[in-house]
């Protein structure tokens, strides 16, 4: 999820981001609740795609899961699994 609280702490991938002090390397991000389909469907990977007009063979996926590299492929576009 982009955004969400635990024991009164705010989490999520958009407070992960600000943390690492990388947010503003990132134009587009798309959470668990931006979809209905979770990955491995490519519904947010295709979410993402869109919202920049880029296509498959324009992006790169970085996963850290099988299931992202699985919706990389289902989406059309290239991956790169980090260890």
């Amino acid at each position: 999820m982009r955004n969400f609280e635990s024991d009164g702490r705010l989490c999520g991938a958009s407070h992960e981001l600000n943390d690492l002090g990388v947010a503003n390397l990132f134009s587009v991000v798309v959470g668990f609740e931006d979809v209905l389909r979770h990955k491995p469907d490519p519904e947010g990977i295709e979410l993402a795609m869109a919202r920049q007009s880029v296509l498959p063979k324009e992006a790169l996926l970085v996963g850290d899961s099988a299931a992202d590299i699985e919706a990389a492929k289902a989406a059309g576009c290239p991956s790169c699994y980090a260890t």
